[in-house]
């Protein structure tokens, strides 16, 4: 079992001498579950080995109780529910942007960028182009296979195409830019 070792700071010291085991990091729990928002929580208990913090260091940056922080660590509290404030400081913590924090935190998903009603169209249509695309048709799974493919994986080979040819088979919002 990997554990994240922390710097030797006075509550690490402390800590060590009052018991020998220490905190697991969100992805050595053994839950029975996911833990939601774990690529967030793994990012973070990262940052705090690489910073050399302690997980207390890590709950005042991110402006929340020790105990909340270790329920969310122990799935017993939902990540993706947590306030904007926690967030905001999460991507500050990491130097992420905030919306990133969004997604890693499973408040956000991919497909929630693209209007619901219109997307399984827009993906059969993308689907279309990179079977008669010269270049791309080899690459393109059969049929069945891409029907079971998760929504994110198509958004993302959707975007790779969109890039490389030019064209979109995506409907984007467009917003006004600020003068």
């Amino acid at each position: 079992m990997a554990v994240v070792t922390l710097k030797n700071s006075r509550r690490a010291k402390s800590a060590q001498k009052k018991s020998k085991t220490s905190v697991p990091s969100p992805s050595q729990e053994d839950s029975g579950g996911e833990i939601q928002g774990k690529p967030l929580l793994d990012l973070l208990w990262v940052e705090v080995g690489r910073k050399g913090h302690t997980t207390h260091d890590l709950a005042e940056a991110l402006g929340v109780a020790y105990p909340y922080l270790m329920a969310l660590a122990r799935g017993e509290r939902k990540l993706p529910s947590v306030s904007r404030e926690f967030l905001v400081n999460a991507a500050s913590y990491l130097n992420i942007p905030v919306a990133q924090a969004y997604i890693l935190s499973g408040a956000l998903k991919p497909t929630d960028f693209y209007h619901e009603d219109t997307l399984q169209a827009e993906i059969n249509n993308l689907y279309d182009a990179i079977g008669k695309h010269p270049h791309w048709c080899g690459f393109l799974p059969s049929k069945k296979t891409w029907a079971g493919l998760p929504k994110s994986v198509k958004l993302l080979i959707g975007m790779f195409f969109e890039r490389v040819t030019g064209k979109t088979f995506f409907r984007y919002a467009e917003m006004e830019s600020e003068k």
